[in-house]
């Protein structure tokens, strides 16, 4: 299963001067430098070394192994919301053998996954479109528009745009997509204008 290391500490120096590179940015990626080494002798003890170091970060804390599944999850929980206490956390960092991202940024999910589906990435990696199922819709402010999702987010209208919400009996999907100056945009159905929209819960 694909997994990433996240460093949430300062710079590591090199474990040994000796056996490694002395520009490895992490424990994880001492790990990876330990390949360069020809000797295979020495290339051993690298690996130990560094596979040691990155034991004792672990337990400490210093350093979280997540699995993609769980960058995902929170990057659908989070689409709309501002976290500037969390580490940005991206995608196409998770990496093929080959060193190609893993990630297909034109590509969407085929399905919803906790009330989410997303269907646009950026070059980066990162949530640029993505779809949800309107439980219900309630005016406020004479017609302005809160969309309550099934998944339990609320995102207010905040322009002044009307829009016609087709009847109730219609199922409703919104499309929320990214927009300029950190915005966002939300479409019903598919159909006639977008609104401005910032996420309330």
């Amino acid at each position: 299963m694909t997994i990433r290391f996240l460093a949430l500490s300062a710079a590591l120096g090199a474990l040994s001067p000796a056996a490694m590179a002395q520009d490895a940015p992490d424990a994880a990626g001492q790990v990876l430098a330990c390949r360069d080494i020809a000797d295979r002798a020495a290339r051993l003890d690298c690996y130990d070394a560094a596979a040691a170091e990155l034991a004792r970060q672990q337990q400490s804390g210093d350093i979280v192994i997540v699995q993609r599944s769980d960058v995902e999850a929170v990057e659908r929980g989070s689409f709309g919301m501002s976290l500037p206490s969390l580490p940005r956390l991206s995608l196409p960092a998770f990496r093929n053998r080959d060193g190609h991202s893993a990630v297909d940024t034109a590509a969407a999910d085929a399905e919803y996954v906790e009330g989410v589906r997303v269907i646009e990435r950026g070059s980066d990696g990162s949530v640029q479109r993505v779809a949800m199922i309107i439980d219900r819709v309630e005016t406020f402010q004479g017609y302005r528009l809160r969309f309550h999702m099934q998944n339990g987010q609320v995102w207010r209208q905040t322009d002044n745009v009307r829009l016609v919400i087709p009847r109730r009996s219609e199922p409703m999907e919104a499309e929320i997509r990214t927009a300029a100056l950190g915005t966002y945009m939300i479409r019903v159905n598919n159909r006639g204008s977008a609104v401005r929209v910032t996420r309330e819960q």
